[in-house]
């Protein structure tokens, strides 16, 4: 569907220069646009002649597509629909120019990318192959007959599909949404029924009257292999405590703890800076609280983990300590990471949705509105990360805060450049009255320009990681299967 959006731009551009009303150069689009998308234009000519509303048959054609360029298209054409302009044409054509140069964009990441699928379905076929070469010898195909042999397969499938499907997601940049969730359903469904499958036939060929007995299993009751203690002197250890007294116990760590983070971590106007970023409604305590609950269970994973490894091994007592402490330190460090990729999703949203809104702003203050009118749009018909900032400063507003502090009062929440140039180029046009919509059309469109070029880097990065899972997954099941019956031959001989 994205390659078939230009197509529909130049459509209504066209239309729109020749006179023809919104309405009717959308429902145009049923007989003239894609094919793909002729039957939902369809269905909105019929809404709009059943309601005569636009707005309405505007929203249930949105529901309809359920496509995030399609929601930029058509809140441009109810915003033009409200205030009107001249504009229109202009913004359609610099949508319909970013929209082709993303699709082709795209289409050459996934012509560089192709190499790397080709070589990871030869990879994938290569262990099966040889597989099934091995199978023409009758020792290798008893081997496999063996429920080792049949586990080893199990688990070559699995691996194969599963590093399949990790180099596809790893690598994917085009394709639309629906289709890839679609496509990434079907396929865990066939992995988790694999998986099932295979611990049912584990299951079944090791109950008792299904496998053969061992030697060493028919010689174990008769060989002592170790000394038994008593299990009075195994548990003597044990002593009961009290909640209260562990409570006690625990109050003066947990206060020395809350020190060492409030010492060692940002300071508390930083800290509230980045929640704001993040989008948090939560007080400083409440987060070092956080800190802290992480922190004691990395510690407690860390003490199960080390008690867990000193009943087989022996473990020094600082060795010990010392993996229940980092452990402690790696619980509490992740809860900052999660801040940290908290604010950065939270900025990619925002600058994901910047565009559209700059466009609108553009074509709303362009038609005559006032910067406060435009605002109190876009937070109407904005949804998303942006759309609840734009809210809250239009609160602010109402409420009697300066238009120019609540602008900056938005600025220092969410924290990202684009958005801070974006304000300051708002408060200096309110100040001295100098034109707004080409300067927030240029901040559009340098916004464009930079996801394109973070779209090629993070495209030029997939290219060495889609290698990961097929080096180090793949290949190494050729090994185990040209391996697997040597070994099953050996023990079969022991």
């Amino acid at each position: 569907m994205q390659e078939q959006w230009p197509e529909v731009v130049d459509h209504l551009r066209s239309a729109i220069r020749a006179g023809l009303s919104l309405p009717e150069a959308l429902s145009q689009l049923a007989t003239v646009g894609p094919k793909i998308l002729r039957p939902l234009f369809g269905d909105f000519a019929l809404d709009y002649r059943a309601t005569a509303n636009f707005n309405v048959a505007l929203e249930q054609l949105g529901e309809r597509m359920a496509d995030p360029v399609a929601d930029k298209i058509l809140t441009t054409l109810r915003i033009t629909r409200e205030v009107g302009g001249t504009d229109l044409g202009h913004t359609l054509a610099t949508l319909s120019a970013f929209l082709r140069d993303d699709v082709r964009t795209r289409g050459e990441l996934a012509a560089r990318q192709s190499w790397i699928v080709s070589a990871a379905r030869l990879a994938v076929a290569a262990p099966w192959i040889l597989l099934l070469i091995l199978g023409t010898q009758d020792a290798a195909k008893d081997a496999y007959m063996t429920a080792g042999g049949v586990l080893v397969l199990g688990l070559g499938v699995l691996i194969s599909i599963v590093c399949y499907r990790i180099m596809l997601a790893v690598g994917h940049v085009t394709g639309g949404r629906e289709s890839s969730v679609m496509n990434s359903y079907v396929s865990w469904a066939a992995l988790c029924g694999l998986g099932f499958g295979l611990g049912i036939w584990i299951i079944l060929v090791n109950l008792p009257g299904w496998r053969k007995m061992a030697f060493a299993e028919r010689i174990a009751p008769h060989v002592r292999v170790g000394v038994r203690s008593s299990r009075m002197l195994e548990d003597s250890w044990h002593s009961e405590s009290g909640h209260s007294a562990l409570a006690q116990l625990a109050s003066p760590l947990i206060s020395q703890m809350r020190k060492f983070a409030s010492s060692h971590s940002p300071s508390n106007d930083i800290l509230k800076k980045r929640l704001h970023a993040a989008g948090l409604e939560m007080s400083i305590i409440d987060y070092r609280s956080q800190e802290i609950i992480c922190a004691m269970a990395g510690v407690v994973a860390g003490a199960v983990c080390t008690a867990f490894i000193s009943m087989q091994y022996d473990l020094s007592l600082v060795f010990s300590i010392l993996a229940v402490i980092c452990c402690g330190m790696l619980g509490y460090a992740l809860r900052g990471w999660w801040l940290g990729e908290q604010i950065h999703r939270r900025a990619r949203k925002i600058l994901t949705q910047f565009p559209t809104v700059a466009e609108v702003l553009a074509l709303t203050v362009g038609a005559g509105e006032s910067t406060t009118g435009a605002i109190e749009r876009i937070s109407r018909i904005c949804h998303g990360v942006i759309g609840e900032e734009f809210v809250k400063t239009l609160n602010d507003i109402h409420s009697g805060t300066p238009m120019v502090h609540a602008m900056q009062n938005m600025s220092d929440r969410m924290q990202v450049g684009t958005i801070s140039r974006f304000v300051d180029a708002i408060v200096v046009a309110t100040e001295r009255g100098t034109p707004l919509a080409q300067v927030l059309r240029d901040q559009a469109q340098d916004v464009r320009d930079a996801s394109k070029r973070e779209l090629m880097e993070v495209a030029g990065k997939r290219e060495i990681f889609m290698l990961v899972p097929v080096v180090f997954g793949i290949l190494p099941l050729t090994i185990v299967f040209a391996v697997f019956p040597g070994l099953a031959l050996l023990e079969m001989s022991y």
